[in-house]
C-alpha cells in the first residue's frame, strides 16, 4: 500500500511539479497542496464508490463485561464503522472459559426489549447464561456512532467478534497508507487527476480523466470484486416471531 507521500509525488509527477520531501510536507503550499487535496479526494471517492471493496472489511472484537448486554461499535471517536455484517457475529471460542467458537443470532432490538430485556436487567451485574442473540441499537447517540446489544447478558467475560467495512482513512501524516492495493495506485492518481482538473475550472480535462477513471475503476472492479451468479436474501430478521415457537425455546433455554 502506498502512502499519502508517494501518491502526492506521482501526481506532482505527472503535473511537471517539484516533489515533495518528508521534511516539508506538512507545510506544502500551492500546486503542492492542492495535489494533497485531490489525493485525498481521490481516495474518499473510492472508498465510497463500492461498499464491497476487500480493503475496507475488518474483524472487530469486543471484551465482554459481565452483566453488561449494550456496547459500542469501534466509532466512538472516529465514525470508523460504514456498515457492519450483522450475521457475522459469534462469541470467540475460548478453552480457558470451556467455550467453542459459537454464532450469535440476529434479533430485533423490539423482540429484545418484549421477551429478554427485563430477564437481562434483573440479572444486574452477575448475568444470565452465555450469550445466544444480538441485536441493533439505534445510534447515533452523544458517545457513538452505532452499538449492539447481546442476550443472554453475560455470565463471563467472553469476546465477541463481528466483520465490518470501514469508511475511508482520514489522511494527516505524510506516511499515512490508504489501504488500497498498490497495485492500484493508477486509479487514485486518474480520480486525483480529475479533481485537479475541476479545481483548475479546465472543463476539457475534466471530461478526460473522468473517462479515465471510470474506465480504471471498472478494471478494479472486476479483480477485486468477485462476481455472483446467485443471489440470496438480504433481509435483516427473517421471521421468528412468537408464534413460531421461537421465545418459548429461548425461555426453556435461557
Amino acid at each position: 500500500m502506498s502512502t499519502y507521500l508517494e501518491l502526492t509525488n506521482m501526481l506532482l509527477r505527472r503535473l511537471l511539479d517539484t516533489e515533495l520531501t518528508q521534511s516539508n510536507f506538512a507545510t506544502a503550499t500551492s500546486t503542492q497542496a492542492t495535489a494533497k487535496d485531490c489525493i485525498r479526494a481521490a481516495v474518499q471517492e473510492i472508498y465510497q464508490i463500492e461498499n464491497r471493496w476487500p480493503f475496507r472489511y475488518r474483524t472487530g472484537s469486543q471484551l465482554l463485561t459481565i452483566g453488561e448486554e449494550q456496547y459500542a461499535l469501534p466509532s466512538s471517536t472516529n465514525n470508523e464503522v460504514n456498515s457492519v455484517d450483522w450475521n457475522s457475529f459469534r462469541i470467540q471460542g475460548d478453552v480457558a472459559l470451556g467455550i467453542g467458537t459459537t454464532p450469535l443470532e440476529l434479533i430485533s432490538k423490539e423482540e429484545w426489549d418484549k421477551f429478554l430485556r427485563p430477564r437481562d436487567e434483573d440479572s444486574s451485574t452477575n448475568g444470565v447464561n452465555v450469550p445466544r442473540y444480538v441485536f441493533l441499537v439505534q445510534g447515533p447517540t452523544a458517545n457513538n456512532y452505532l452499538s449492539f446489544g447481546i442476550s443472554p447478558s453475560p455470565t463471563r467475560a467472553y469476546t465477541v467478534l463481528f466483520d465490518y467495512n470501514a469508511i475511508y482513512p482520514e489522511f494527516t501524516d505524510y506516511d499515512d497508507e490508504t489501504g488500497i492495493p498498490s497495485r492500484f495506485d493508477y486509479v487514485i492518481i486518474n480520480m486525483a487527476q480529475k479533481h485537479f482538473s475541476a479545481f483548475k475550472d479546465n472543463s476539457e480535462q475534466v471530461a478526460f480523466w473522468s473517462k479515465e477513471a471510470e474506465k480504471s475503476l471498472s478494471i478494479m472492479k472486476r479483480n477485486l470484486i468477485p462476481r455472483h451468479d446467485g443471489m440470496r436474501s438480504r433481509v435483516i430478521n427473517p421471521g421468528g416471531g412468537v408464534g413460531s415457537g421461537r421465545w418459548s425455546d429461548w425461555w426453556s433455554n435461557y
